[in-house]
């Protein structure tokens, strides 16, 4: 489907400082205090017909959508949501019980090593809770970051995988996987799709990137 000229006459470049180009790097909070944000740069002639002023705020919109919605407050942002992601460096809950509607699956990427916590225990207790590993979890994953126990662990992924879990049972159930981040699972999605990328083109080529 082509975009619709008229309506969206300008193109968004990609402009990160070259510091965090990398995910990795956009991690690293001393990174994260020099480049506090990434600014969007608009010539200035183009920006004075808009009515946009040096360090206003814009929306970044396409044929797709808006790519940012506002929102004054995590209670508001997660309100209406079917799915919550964070993915945040907080050491204290910002998820809370009570601020998700019955359904909402969430998926929690910050608490990745110790002291890190973005989902309080109460919601990790009223909600069925998936880890990628029950050990790492425990250690320094969202059961830890929360001072749960692994009575708090509803199951695993790889036991909802393998069906020995149902997951939810209920619609109105939350769920929330909580991710430590483990290479193994990056390799079995990859395997995925070198495989569907085989079947799908007669001219794959296999790249030896050991030999």
């Amino acid at each position: 489907q082509l975009t619709d000229k008229q309506k969206y006459p300008l193109n968004a470049v990609t402009q990160r400082p070259m510091a965090m180009y990398h995910s990795w790097d956009s991690q690293n909070a001393w990174l994260r205090q020099i480049h506090a944000h990434n600014y969007l740069y608009i010539n200035a002639r183009t920006a004075r017909q808009q009515g946009i002023a040096d360090g206003d705020w814009v929306w970044v919109e396409s044929m797709w959508g808006k790519a940012v919605t506002p929102a004054a407050s995590v209670r508001d942002a997660v309100a209406d949501a079917d799915i919550v992601v964070t993915a945040t460096w907080a050491r204290e809950p910002f998820l809370f019980a009570g601020m998700l509607r019955p359904g909402t699956h969430v998926t929690t990427l910050g608490a990745d090593e110790p002291g890190k916590c973005e989902v309080d225990a109460a919601l990790i207790r009223s909600s069925v809770a998936i880890v990628d590993d029950r050990a790492l979890a425990l250690k320094e994953g969202m059961i830890a970051g929360a001072g749960l126990g692994p009575d708090a662990i509803a199951a695993d992924l790889a036991e909802i995988v393998r069906g020995e879990h149902p997951g939810r049972v209920k619609a109105e159930e939350v769920t929330i996987f909580g991710a430590v981040g483990l290479p193994m699972l990056d390799l079995v999605v990859c395997w995925g799709l070198y495989q569907s990328a085989r079947q799908a083109n007669t001219q794959f080529s296999v790249v030896d990137f050991l030999g």
